[in-house]
C-alpha cells in the first residue's frame, strides 16, 4: 500500500487524521478504533449483466472505498453494499483492472473506517466473508506467495499477478472478493476456487490494489467496461 514519510500507510494515515477530528460533542476527541476484520468486509449485490444479480464480498481500504473483484462489478448498471446490520448504500465503480480482476467502489455515506493492511507470510490466516449480514470467519491456510497465471476477466489473453495459494479454504460463489487477514491485517482479496481441489483457492495480494486506491481516492470514475465472462 502506498506510503506516507514515516512509513504509515496511505488508507490508514487518512482514517487516523479523520478519527482524530471527531468530537463526541463535550468537547473531548473521540480515540480512532481501527475496524476489525469482520467489521471491514461487506457484502455487494451488483445487477445489469444478468438476469439474476451478482454477490459478492468487498474490504473497506479506505474511507468511502471498497476494494473487490471486477469480475462481479464490471458493466453492472447498480452496485449495491450491504454492512453487517442488512442496510444498504448505493456505490459506483470508481476504478478497475479487469486484466488483474480488481476493482475499488466508491461509497457516499459509508462509515465503516477502513482496515490496516500487512505482508502476506505463509501460515495460519483467517478468510472473512459476508453472507448478506454479519461477517463469517473462517480459519485457513496460506501456502505460499506465487505469481498466478490466468486470463483477465473476459478469459482472453494470459496475465501474471502477484497471488496467494490457499488451502482449506471454502470459497464459494459469492465469496470472491472476501478479505483474507493475517494478524488483524489485510493482506489479500479472494478471487477464485479450485474446481479440482477442494479447499484450494487463490488470493490476490493487497498491494495489488495500491495503485487503483490512490486512483479513486483522487476522486475519479472508472470508464465503462463491459460485464464479465
Amino acid at each position: 500500500m502506498a506510503r506516507r514519510a514515516g512509513g504509515v500507510p496511505w488508507a490508514v494515515a487518512v482514517a487516523l487524521t479523520l478519527g482524530a477530528c471527531t468530537d463526541d460533542g463535550i468537547g473531548r476527541a473521540t480515540p480512532y478504533r481501527p475496524p476489525t476484520p469482520d467489521e471491514s468486509v461487506v457484502a455487494i449485490r451488483a445487477t445489469g449483466c444478468r438476469r439474476t444479480s451478482t454477490r459478492s464480498v468487498g474490504v473497506v481500504v479506505a474511507p468511502g472505498l471498497v476494494a473487490t473483484v471486477a469480475h462481479a462489478v464490471a458493466g453492472e448498471r447498480e452496485v449495491t453494499v450491504v454492512l453487517g446490520d442488512r442496510s444498504t448504500l448505493e456505490a459506483t465503480v470508481a476504478a478497475i483492472d479487469v486484466r488483474m480482476d480488481l476493482a475499488v467502489l466508491r461509497v457516499p455515506g459509508l462509515r465503516v473506517g477502513a482496515v490496516a493492511s500487512g505482508e502476506p507470510k505463509p501460515g495460519d490466516a483467517q478468510l472473512v466473508s459476508a453472507p448478506e449480514g454479519p461477517a463469517l470467519i473462517e480459519e485457513i491456510e496460506i501456502v505460499r506467495s506465487v505469481t498466478v497465471r490466468t486470463s483477465d476477466i473476459y478469459r482472453d489473453g494470459t496475465y501474471g499477478r502477484p497471488g496467494l495459494e490457499l488451502s482449506d479454504a471454502p470459497v464459494d460463489p459469492g465469496d470472491s472478493g472476501g478479505g483474507l487477514f493475517q494478524d488483524g491485517r489485510l493482506v489479500g482479496i479472494v478471487w477464485a476456487a479450485s474446481r479440482l481441489s477442494e479447499g484450494r483457492a487463490w488470493a490476490t495480494e493487497i498491494e495489488a490494489y495500491d495503485e487503483l486506491v490512490e486512483e479513486a481516492a483522487s476522486g475519479a470514475v472508472a470508464l465503462p467496461v463491459s460485464c464479465g465472462r
